[in-house]
């Protein structure tokens, strides 16, 4: 029920969390913002948006569509890396490991200035 202050006016009631609601929040993950999914999604948005509204009239609308772009083609050539290289590397290491061969390293240290070597 709302309660009446000095003039007599109602307030409403202040807001209480039950503790089934705090554990609820308590479990929430950790949301990143700043990721590659949510950046690629809203460059997808703004390329689908620019296609809907055509050409653009000024210049500045121009440029936001070539950078909408280049960030497009760059999240696409990501995935495309992602999934189709690493999964062809994948695929020969387990073969390699199946036909009993030494299995290539992946990545090879590289000293580029040899007073760095102190192992």
């Amino acid at each position: 029920m709302a309660a009446r202050n000095q003039k007599g006016a109602t307030t409403a009631p202040s807001p209480t969390l039950t503790e089934a609601q705090r554990s609820k929040i308590a479990n929430l993950p950790d949301w990143r913002w700043r990721t590659f999914p949510v950046f690629f999604a809203f460059f997808v948005g703004m390329l689908v948006m620019a296609v809907l509204n055509g050409a653009p009239d000024n210049q500045l609308a121009a440029i936001a569509q070539f950078v909408v772009l280049a960030a497009l083609s760059y999240g696409l050539a990501r995935i495309v890396v992602r999934k189709l290289l690493m999964e062809r590397r994948l695929t020969r290491r387990e073969k390699q490991i199946a036909r009993g061969e030494p299995v290539d390293d992946e990545y090879e240290d590289v000293v580029v200035y040899p007073e760095q070597n102190k192992r």
